[in-house]
């Protein structure tokens, strides 16, 4: 087997991955919407902030009841940005920190000096303010008086909790990518052993998807490739190689095309731009 056949065996099997990884990544993004997994997430993740000692990233878990954390939910500032759930996928920082310095805050100016502590009771409740729930106010406030001030930092700890709730929602995304890819799998019969197979005993059709490969960009349709799958003459191998198929699909389709860009750009005119738009899956 000589190297130039390789590369294109390789640039072929490339192609085809970009192509269902992308078909992978639109199912997934619909399947997120359909049921308000980022919502639902951030939702979660809400009461785990503001004092609940459980792991939020564990949807069987039903967490404790947390009555900061419902007052904060159902305030005006952050019902107002819900749309299709009854909670957003994304609060700004300053809506969050605006909600809780109205519900737990204390402002005050006695003797003409501006002070801040923690307040007695969730306004809205009649509840006491204590526990873990009261010692993240006192450590937010800690000593500063300036409203302003207690923002700024109430919305540094919000984008910094956000780190974590994002790598919850990128493994739960991966786990549905996972089962997506292995429906395709299935569905198409999309054997990587007949794949790479088909690809080097058929000359025409490894031609055909490397032409297609080389006119591939971020913003364009990809063209289907005619390759050798389905569930017709299926080799011995044709489960080990869906699931090799499902798993080179959870790859994303950043991967598939960066790899693209190493074996194309160097047999076309040069190398790509430094910045440019990228997939996204």
């Amino acid at each position: 087997m000589t190297l130039p056949v390789v590369v294109e065996i390789v640039i072929g099997t490339a192609y085809t991955y970009l192509f269902f990884s992308l078909l992978a990544s639109a199912l997934n993004e619909v399947w997120a919407r359909w049921t308000n997994a980022r919502a639902k997430t951030l939702e979660r993740a809400i009461p785990h902030l503001l004092g609940t000692p459980d792991d939020f990233a564990k949807p069987s878990k039903k967490p404790p009841a947390n009555l900061l954390a419902e007052s904060l939910s159902a305030h005006p500032l952050i019902q107002g940005i819900a749309t299709d759930y009854r909670f957003p996928s994304y609060i700004p920082p300053a809506h969050f920190a605006l909600a809780l310095i109205d519900l737990t805050v204390d402002l005050r100016s006695p003797g003409g000096v501006l002070t801040a502590s923690p307040a007695e009771v969730i306004r809205g409740t009649g509840e006491k303010l204590e526990g873990r729930q009261r010692q993240i106010v006192e450590s937010l406030i800690s000593g500063e008086s300036n409203p302003r001030s207690i923002q700024a930092r109430i919305e540094q700890w919000f984008k910094d909790c956000g780190d974590r709730v994002s790598g919850a929602y990128k493994r739960a995304t991966y786990r549905s990518l996972c089962v997506i890819g292995l429906a395709i799998s299935f569905a198409f019969g999309l054997d990587a052993v007949r794949l790479v197979q088909g690809l080097y005993t058929d000359p025409a059709t490894r031609a055909i998807v490397v032409n297609a490969a080389k006119s591939a960009t971020p913003n364009s349709a990809l063209q289907a490739p005619p390759i050798p799958i389905g569930w017709e003459n299926r080799s011995p191998y044709f489960i080990l190689g869906c699931v090799i198929s499902a798993l080179a699909i959870t790859l994303g389709a950043p991967f598939w095309f960066d790899l693209l860009n190493l074996f194309i750009n160097p047999r076309q005119t040069g190398s790509p731009p430094a910045s440019g738009p990228k997939f996204i899956g």
